[in-house]
């Protein structure tokens, strides 16, 4: 951890940042007011790659350096306008395939759909 992203809460103002605090302070020996300062020019203009890494947080209750690369290339495919899809295939009320696919530019290009038959 670096004072940064120790700080990087407190700067954006939430709350419960005592112990980030006590360990910029003590065992880093950054003053925590310019390791906020530092944060927040950091985090300025990343609201998308934030909003990812808090929605992996949630869904995954521990983060690592793998989940934060997800996040950052996320934020990249949404801001170029690809997002995840699902597709589901009914029949006569039933589901007969699903796949998960990329939208861009609001196309979907199904893989596999040769795979169904039209029967």
């Amino acid at each position: 951890m670096t004072a940064v992203s120790a700080a990087a809460a407190g700067a954006m103002g939430y709350g419960g940042t005592g112990w980030d605090r006590f360990i910029t302070e003590h065992y880093l020996g950054v003053d925590w007011g310019s390791a906020m300062k530092q944060a927040k020019a950091v985090l300025a203009g990343r609201e998308d790659e934030i909003h990812e890494v808090a929605t992996i947080l949630q869904e995954e209750r521990t983060i690592n350096q793998y989940h934060v690369n997800k996040a950052k290339e996320k934020a990249v495919n949404k801001k170029q306008g690809i997002f995840p899809v699902r597709v589901d295939v009914y029949k006569a009320g039933n589901l007969v395939h699903s796949t998960t696919s990329e939208s861009f530019q609001n196309k979907v290009v199904i893989p596999q759909m040769s795979e169904i038959s039209e029967n």
